[in-house]
């Protein structure tokens, strides 16, 4: 998976100066442009709170978006969209080690949803709620309070609880399909160290030197020998650090 960023950004996330590794912000949620996913995850979150219990774990762990950070990774080619949006430096990692899902702390495959059909795809979710809950005490009085038919109800529920949370945090709007993203979603609590940047709400994220394996500067024919001299710096900056990532220079729309 990649991680599109500009040249100071890059210095940063690898500058490794506190010796933690590789950091990156998660920037709360509320503080980015993606508006339209925003509201389509806030909708989400409203509706399924609407059924689940008040003591689900996962909701009073995340809270909203404003109460949450995240940190986009991308899976597949290059495009257009992505060096304008996040920019030509490209920071390529081997993730598999990191877990998928918000209950294993880890990535979020995103799901694209056109807002048209966002309501229908809520409804789905909440009637699952509503059946698989109501099962536990018609369970509880059929079988006994601590039956094994009973925990692997309860276990089913907070795997599903789990599930939906992962579908609210990753829900993005159609017309960005193309950046094939993950998300890593952090909550911002009161556990958590918040820090501020223009009066944005951030935590810090780390990850070992060893997921890096590889960074490249992605170029137009016409300035190939300034992307030379880039990662030929990245290179050197990277080496005293310890990096043992590769540097290459690739040159888009040829």
């Amino acid at each position: 998976m990649s991680h599109y960023t500009n040249l100071e950004a890059l210095k940063s996330i690898l500058s490794d100066q506190d010796g933690k590794g590789i950091c990156f912000r998660a920037f709360s949620n509320r503080c980015k442009n993606d508006d339209q996913e925003i509201r389509m995850g806030e909708y989400m979150l409203k509706r399924v709170r609407e059924v689940l219990p008040t003591s689900a774990s996962l909701l009073n762990q995340f809270g909203g978006y404003e109460d949450s950070g995240s940190i986009s990774f991308m899976e597949g080619e290059v495009n257009q969209h992505m060096l304008k949006e996040y920019g030509c430096y490209r920071l390529e990692f081997d993730l598999r080690g990191i877990g998928v899902g918000l209950l294993a702390r880890g990535l979020i495959d995103c799901e694209y949803v056109p807002e048209s059909e966002l309501e229908e795809f809520a409804d789905e979710y909440c009637e699952m709620i509503s059946h698989k809950f109501n099962s536990i005490p018609t369970s509880q009085e059929k079988y006994g309070k601590y039956s094994p038919l009973v925990f692997a109800h309860l276990g089913d529920f907070f795997m599903m609880e789990n599930d939906i949370m992962t579908k609210v945090f990753g829900l993005k709007e159609q017309q960005w399909s193309e950046e094939r993203e993950w998300r890593r979603v952090l909550p911002l609590n009161d556990k958590a160290k918040i820090l501020y940047c223009n009066k944005k709400p951030y935590i810090e994220y780390y990850l070992d030197k060893k997921y890096l394996t590889g960074i490249t500067v992605v170029c137009s024919p016409d300035t190939k020998g300034g992307a030379q001299k880039d990662a030929d710096d990245i290179s050197n900056y990277i080496s005293e650090r310890n990096y043992k990532a590769t540097v290459r220079v690739e040159v888009f729309g040829k």
